[in-house]
């Protein structure tokens, strides 16, 4: 179990530095899913467009600071926790484990 949990937080830890390291980067429009439109640049009440704009959403995200970091860390901070139970529960008991505990996990998530 101690293990397991190690392994999750070196996990946690790597995904973190990559993030950071990366930083947030709009996608350009013709890489986006996005409706596309040549509309105003109009932006909502917490400042990103109301049409996708690759330089508003860019500039949003600049003045963020560590948003992107704390966001990844209350996932973290409620994720591993509960992926951590269930490959423990996993190893020690296998899906019969898992099965016997199904309404917790599901609770939990």
């Amino acid at each position: 179990v101690a293990r397991v949990t190690e392994i999750a937080g070196s996990a946690a830890l790597e995904v973190s530095k990559s993030v950071r390291m990366r930083g947030v980067e709009a996608p350009d429009v013709d890489k986006s899913y996005v409706a596309r439109s040549l509309a105003t640049d109009a932006i909502d009440a917490d400042g990103l467009p109301l049409v996708y704009n690759k330089e508003a959403i860019q500039k949003y995200w600049d003045k963020q600071g560590g948003a992107l970091q704390r966001r990844w860390a209350e996932f973290l901070s409620l994720s591993v926790p509960f992926l951590t139970k269930v490959a423990t529960l996993s190893i020690t008991g296998g899906a019969a484990e898992l099965s016997k505990n199904d309404r917790a996990l599901a609770k939990d998530a």
